[in-house]
């Protein structure tokens, strides 16, 4: 069946994710997709949906959903506060981690991303039509998504058929492991533009991170990284890709996330590595990252731990009993009057 789930508060700033739009970069088609995979894979295993599936990505303030057709399963990933009111009247919180059975006129309200990327999944998916194979949305150019744009009341979200029957509540042991500490970069493409100066103060240097960000990147505040005298901070446009660090005539760098461009004209001073680049998406404006300089080898070596401590969170997922939750699938295959006998056969006696 399909569940049918009406956009009733809108929220600020959220869209449809999926994996992303890969193989078009050539013509300008940046990659989309999930800002933090690990938290949206988690999101959708909660569901029992692949991990590629899309979901809402919460940037800012969530959006508030009603249920038209269900049931539907919903589970919310990362620092995002929920409350459940049921059609009933009845609130409850929804913790994070954790997915919850929702029926026709229950609402699932959502707060603050407080680390300004959290996600919500829906069981089966969101069904919007895929654009160059993906159902990202990139809003810069209205693609994708629902009609290539953020989340707006009256919207309506479509699943894609699942089967309730195997549907079951899943909870996780803990929460996901946060990755804290320095992100971690590689030098180049053009650190050689930049003076000697220059290089040790993008390692030593605590940022702070600007107003100035969206999904496309975020602008660093803090020293200023000067560019080698003779040298303009203009190069010839050669192609970019998320997790690069542009550094324009201002010496602020920039940290270009998943809707970047495809090609840029400012000297890239260095290259966040894939394993940290997330980290980037849970910095809301005036919080603070430090750069660590690795190797590609250890660049290499962060990715597979990344992979194998997903891996292990997985692992972790139990089903759960709400409180007053019936398990009517389990009701239905037990033989609940297993042993009956005829009593009057067996005595003689009338009752």
């Amino acid at each position: 069946m399909q569940a049918r789930l009406e956009v009733i508060g809108a929220g600020l700033g959220n869209t449809l994710q999926d994996a992303g739009r890969f193989g078009h970069r050539r013509a300008g088609v940046p990659w989309s997709g999930f800002l933090d995979q690990s938290l949206a894979h988690a999101a959708n295993a909660l569901v029992g949906n692949q991990p590629d599936v899309a979901c809402i990505e919460v940037r800012a303030a969530g959006p508030s959903l009603r249920v038209l057709v269900g049931p539907v399963w919903c589970a919310v990933a990362g620092l995002l506060d929920c409350t459940l009111v049921r059609a009933n009247g009845l609130r409850d919180k929804l913790p994070a981690w954790r997915s919850v059975e929702l029926g026709v006129g229950d609402e699932l309200r959502l707060g603050v991303a407080s680390d300004a990327c959290a996600y919500v999944a829906i069981s089966g998916g969101v069904d919007v039509p895929q654009v160059m194979g993906s159902r990202s949305t990139y809003a810069r150019v209205g693609l994708g998504g629902i009609e290539g744009r953020v989340l707006s009341v009256g919207d309506v979200l479509t699943t894609h058929i699942f089967h309730p029957q195997a549907q079951a509540n899943l909870c996780a042991t803990t929460d996901m492991p946060r990755l804290d500490g320095a992100v971690r970069i590689m030098l180049g493409p053009q650190d050689d533009y930049f003076t000697d100066q220059a290089l040790a103060d993008l390692c030593s240097h605590t940022w702070q991170t600007s107003a100035a960000q969206d999904r496309m990147g975020v602008r660093l505040q803090g020293a200023s990284l000067q560019h080698r005298q003779g040298v303009a901070a203009d190069i010839v446009s050669d192609g970019i890709a998320p997790g690069a660090i542009q550094v324009p005539a201002s010496g602020e760098p920039i940290v270009l996330l998943a809707d970047c461009q495809t090609m840029g004209g400012y000297t890239k001073i260095a290259t966040v590595i894939s394993a940290d680049l997330h980290k980037m998406a849970h910095l809301p404006a005036g919080s603070t990252c430090q750069f660590e300089l690795v190797t590609a080898a250890q660049a290499h070596a962060a990715l597979l731990d990344n992979k194998r401590l997903l891996q292990q969170w997985l692992q972790g997922l139990k089903p759960y009993v709400p409180v007053g939750w019936v398990d009517e699938v389990a009701l239905r295959s037990t033989n609940l009057i297993s042993g009956y006998v005829n009593a009057q056969a067996v005595s003689g006696e009338d009752f």
